[in-house]
C-alpha cells in the first residue's frame, strides 16, 4: 500500500502579495486611463454645448418674421446661460452693410436699427465663452449673414424660381482687395485668395500680446457691387506667451491643426499630459491663449504624425527623435526643460473652436514698391508703374502677384519627384529672392528713393511676407493625386490651377509688425509700437523722414523680421530663441538733396520731466507743430524720477515752427503708467482650504501680514510747465482722459526757440490713486492633508491670491 501523501497544489503568501501588487497597478493604470477619458469627454460635452447655444442665436435671429423685426437686429451684450452644471456667455455682436449706388458697392453703416431705404444685409458674429476644469477661459464663434428678406418670403422666392439645379448658401462678403494694403492672388480665373492685414490686439492693459487676421478664398471676381462670395475663411490668431515647465496640468494636450490638403484638420488628443503652462506671475500680461499654446506646442520623443515644429525636430522611422527645443530668452546659450521659457504659436479657429497650428514658415521678406513705384509718396503698394521682362503692368503689386504664382509653380506644381521625396522635395523652399529681383520682375525696384533734405510728411516704404506651411503626408498625398488625374494634365494653365488650391500659403502685409532702422538721426524711419499708436490712421512703421543739414547719397534703411510665429507679434513681444533672433533683411537706398534749409523753424529743443519717486515707466514726449500730427521726441537721459527728451523739430517752417510765436506744443502721454507691486495692509477677510481634502473641518487662515499683489493705477497731476531757458510758464495746459491710463496734456507755449528747455513738473494725487488688491485667497497645506499642522498662521501653509483687477 503506498502511504506517501501528495502535495497539496495551492499558492503561498509571497506568491499571492505579488498577485495583489501586479493586479492593483492594472488597476490604477486603468483609473488613470478612465479619468483621462472623463476629462476628455467632457471637454468634447461643453465645446458642443457652446456650440449649440451659438446656433440657436443665429437660428433665432434668421427667423424674424417682418422687416420691423429684421431692422431690429442689434449687437447684444453678454447673456449668461448655464447649462449642465457650466457658466456659459453668450455676445452676439451685428455689423450693417448698405448698398451705396454712388459707387455700387456695399459699405459699412453706423446706423444698424433704421430704414436705411436700400439693399442692405447684417453679418452676425455670435461668441460663446466657459472656464474649463482647469480655469482656462475657452470660447466658439460662429459667424453667417442674415439678409432682409423674411424667411417665408425667401421661400415664396425660392418656389417661383425653382429649376432642377441643386441649392447651396452662398455667404457674401466685402471685396478683400478693397484695403489696398491687401494683395490677393489668384487661383484660377474666377476665384482668390488674400490674408485681411494683420491687427495687433491690445488685450491687457497696456500690452499688445495677440496679432489676428483671416486668410479667404473667394469667388464672385466679376461681381460690381463691391461683394464676393466666401468660400473659404481661415481665421487666425498669434500669441506671444511667457510658459513654466512647474505649472504644468494633467490635462491631455492636443496635438497641432496642420493643412491636409483641402482643410486644416481637427486636432486629436495627445498621448501624453500638458509638459507645461502658463506661468503664473505673467498671468495678467498675456493672451488668454496663452493656456493652449503653453500647454500644447510641444513636439516629445516618441510622437508620431504632424508636429508643432516641422523645421526644428528631428525624426527617425517617422517619430520624433529630437525634440524641438525651448530657451527662457533670444539671448540664452542653452535650452531648458524645466522653470519659465518663451514661447509664440498660430491659432487656427477649427469647427468654432482655437486650436494650436503647425509653425509657420517665411519663405520670402522684402520691401515692396509705393506710391507710383519711384517717389513713395503714399503708403499703399504701387499699381501703376510698368517694369520687367517682358513688361508688366499694374505696378509692383501685379509683378508680386506674377512673382508668387511662379515661385509656387516651381517649387510645387513643375516637379515630379519620385516616390519616396515628394515630401523632401515640396519642402524645400529654393531661392524666392533670385527670381523675385531678376529681370523678370524687378522686385528690387526702385533702386533709390528721393527726398528732400527737410521733409516732415516723408516717404513710405512697405513690406511683405509670404508663408507657405510645412506640407505633412496628407498634402502631399493630395498634390500626388490630383497630378495623376486628367482634368490637371489638360495643360500647363489646369495644373496650376489643381495644385494652387491644394496649398497652405498667403501673403500678408507686415509693414507694422516688421522693425525698422535707423529710428533716429538726419533720415530716420518710424518704428513705433502699435500699443501707443492705436489712434493712428496711416502705417505706424515705415514712414521715412529726414531733417538733414546737408545732402547725403546712399543712405540706407533697413526693415527685419523674424521667420517663424514672433515675426507676426508687436514690438511688446521678442524672438523666443537664438534660431529665433536671426532676421531676413531688406533696405531702401535713399538720395537726401534738394529742399530747404534746416535752420527754419527745424531745430532741437528739450523736454525735462520730473515725476515723483514712485513713478514706473517710460513717459511719451511728443511736439506738435501748427496744425501738423505729433512727432516723438527721443530719450536722451534720465535719472531718479526725471526724464529728458531730445525733440528734434523736422517739419518746421516760418509759419509755424521754432521761434513762430504760438505754434509749437508739447504732447505728453503714458505718465499715468500703472504698475505690479506687492502689500501687505489687511485685506479683511480670511483664506480657505483649496488643497485636495474634500472633508469639513479645514480651519480658515488669516492672510494679514503676508505679502499679496496688487495694481496700483497712479493719477498724476501737472503741477508745472514752464520754457526754463525764457522763463515762462506755459499759455495753456490741456489734459483728456484724466485718471485713466490713458490720459494725455497737451502743452502750449507762446514762445518756443531752438535749444530751449521745457521743464515739466508732476506730482502724485494721493486721493483718486486706486490700488487693486485681490478679492479671495486660498492656502494649501505644506505637510500634506493634515489639518492639525495647518491651523493658525503657521508656515505649514501656502497662501494664494486672486489676481487684482486691472488698471482703467
Amino acid at each position: 500500500m503506498d502511504t506517501s501523501r501528495r502535495k497539496s497544489l495551492g499558492m503561498t503568501l509571497l506568491e499571492v502579495m505579488a498577485s495583489v501588487a501586479i493586479a492593483s497597478f492594472g488597476l490604477v493604470a486603468l483609473a488613470t486611463m478612465q479619468m483621462s477619458l472623463v476629462r476628455s469627454s467632457a471637454e468634447s460635452r461643453t465645446q458642443s454645448v457652446a456650440i449649440a447655444l451659438a446656433k440657436e442665436k443665429l437660428e433665432q435671429l434668421r427667423s424674424f418674421e417682418t422687416s420691423l423685426h429684421y431692422i431690429a437686429i442689434d449687437s447684444e451684450a453678454a447673456e449668461s446661460i448655464d447649462r449642465e452644471g457650466v457658466t456659459y456667455s453668450r455676445t452676439t455682436t451685428v455689423s450693417r452693410y448698405i448698398y451705396d449706388t454712388g459707387t455700387s458697392k456695399f459699405v459699412a453703416a453706423a446706423n444698424k436699427t433704421s430704414d436705411m431705404g436700400a439693399k442692405d444685409f447684417k453679418q452676425v458674429r455670435v461668441t460663446v465663452t466657459w472656464t474649463d476644469a482647469q480655469g482656462a477661459t475657452q470660447s466658439v464663434s460662429l459667424e453667417d449673414v442674415i439678409d432682409g428678406l423674411s424667411p417665408s418670403d425667401s421661400a415664396k422666392l425660392l418656389a417661383a424660381t425653382a429649376d432642377s439645379s441643386p441649392r447651396t448658401v452662398q455667404v457674401k462678403i466685402l471685396d478683400p482687395a478693397a484695403d489696398d494694403m491687401v494683395i490677393p492672388m489668384a487661383l484660377s480665373s474666377d476665384v482668390e485668395s488674400a490674408a485681411t492685414n494683420p491687427k495687433p490686439n491690445v488685450v491687457r492693459g497696456e500690452n499688445t500680446v495677440e496679432t489676428s487676421f483671416d486668410v479667404i478664398t473667394y469667388s464672385g471676381l466679376n461681381s460690381d457691387d463691391g461683394t464676393r462670395v466666401a468660400q473659404a475663411r481661415v481665421e487666425t490668431l498669434m500669441v506671444g506667451c511667457t510658459c513654466d515647465y512647474g505649472a504644468a496640468s494633467a490635462t491631455k494636450a492636443k496635438r497641432p491643426t496642420y493643412w491636409n490638403g483641402t482643410r486644416y484638420t481637427v486636432p486629436i488628443d495627445a498621448e501624453y499630459t500638458a509638459p507645461a503652462g502658463v506661468a503664473a506671475a505673467y498671468t495678467a500680461q498675456q493672451s488668454d491663449k496663452c493656456t493652449l499654446c503653453c500647454r500644447n506646442h510641444h513636439d516629445p520623443v516618441g510622437t508620431e504624425g504632424a508636429t508643432f515644429s516641422p523645421q526644428r525636430v528631428t525624426k527617425t522611422s517617422g517619430k520624433v527623435s529630437a525634440a524641438h527645443p525651448h530657451y527662457a530668452s533670444k539671448d540664452a546659450l542653452e535650452a531648458v526643460t524645466s522653470g519659465i521659457y518663451k514661447e509664440s504659436c498660430r491659432l487656427i479657429r477649427v469647427d468654432g473652436i482655437w486650436s494650436v497650428a503647425a509653425d509657420l514658415s517665411n519663405d520670402y521678406f522684402a520691401l515692396l514698391a509705393t506710391g507710383d513705384g519711384t517717389t513713395a509718396e503714399t503708403p499703399v503698394p504701387d499699381s501703376t508703374s510698368v517694369l520687367g521682362s517682358p513688361a508688366i503692368t499694374g505696378g509692383a503689386v501685379a509683378r508680386y502677384q506674377d512673382f508668387v504664382i511662379d515661385y509656387l509653380d516651381g517649387r510645387f506644381v513643375d516637379p515630379a519627384p519620385s516616390k519616396g521625396t515628394e515630401q523632401t522635395t515640396y519642402n524645400a523652399v529654393g531661392d524666392p529672392y533670385a527670381l523675385a529681383r531678376g529681370e523678370k520682375y524687378v522686385l528690387d525696384e526702385p533702386s533709390a528713393i528721393e527726398i528732400k533734405l527737410v521733409d516732415a510728411g516723408g516717404k513710405w516704404l512697405h513690406s511683405r511676407g509670404l508663408y507657405v506651411d510645412y506640407l505633412e503626408d496628407d498634402a502631399v498625398d493630395a498634390i500626388t493625386s490630383a497630378k495623376a488625374t486628367s482634368a490637371c494634365q489638360a495643360s500647363a494653365e489646369a495644373k496650376s490651377t489643381c495644385i494652387l488650391k491644394l496649398l497652405p500659403f498667403t501673403t500678408i502685409n507686415l509693414t507694422e509688425l516688421a522693425d525698422w532702422s535707423p529710428t533716429s538721426g538726419p533720415l530716420a524711419v518710424t518704428n513705433n509700437d502699435f500699443s501707443a499708436s492705436r489712434s493712428a490712421s496711416d502705417p505706424v512703421r515705415g514712414n521715412v523722414t529726414s531733417n538733414a543739414k546737408a545732402e547725403m547719397l546712399g543712405v540706407i534703411v533697413s526693415t527685419f523680421a523674424r521667420k517663424s510665429n514672433s515675426g507676426l507679434l508687436d514690438l511688446a513681444f521678442d524672438a523666443i530663441s537664438p534660431a529665433d533672433a536671426t532676421t531676413t533683411p531688406d533696405t531702401q537706398a535713399f538720395n537726401v538733396r534738394d529742399g530747404l534749409p534746416t535752420d527754419i523753424g527745424s531745430e532741437l529743443f528739450w523736454v525735462l520731466l520730473t515725476m515723483p519717486t514712485d513713478f514706473a515707466g517710460t513717459p511719451q514726449v511728443s511736439y506738435i507743430t501748427g496744425a501738423q500730427a505729433s512727432k516723438g521726441c527721443s530719450a536722451s537721459g534720465s535719472g531718479t524720477g526725471v526724464y529728458k527728451q531730445s525733440c528734434n523739430v523736422s517739419n518746421g517752417s516760418p509759419s509755424a515752427g521754432l521761434g513762430v510765436a504760438n505754434t509749437m506744443a508739447v504732447l505728453l502721454n503714458g505718465y499715468n503708467k500703472s504698475r505690479s507691486t506687492t502689500d501687505t495692509k489687511a485685506l479683511g477677510f480670511s483664506c480657505t482650504y483649496g488643497g485636495g481634502d474634500t472633508s469639513t473641518g479645514w480651519p480658515t487662515i488669516s492672510p494679514d501680514g503676508k505679502a499679496y499683489p496688487v495694481n496700483v493705477c497712479p493719477n498724476y497731476n501737472i503741477t508745472s510747465a514752464t520754457n526754463k531757458t525764457k522763463g515762462e510758464t506755459a499759455s495753456k495746459i490741456t489734459v483728456s482722459n484724466d485718471g485713466l491710463g490713458a490720459e494725455s496734456a497737451l502743452i502750449n507755449f507762446t514762445n518756443l526757440d531752438a535749444n530751449d528747455e521745457v521743464v515739466v513738473e508732476f506730482a502724485a494725487n494721493p486721493t483718486s490713486t486706486l490700488v487693486n488688491r485681490p478679492a479671495s485667497c486660498y492656502y494649501t497645506c505644506n505637510k500634506g492633508e493634515n489639518k492639525g499642522a495647518c491651523k493658525g498662521n503657521s508656515a505649514d501653509v501656502t497662501l494664494h491670491f486672486a489676481e487684482p483687477a486691472t488698471c482703467p
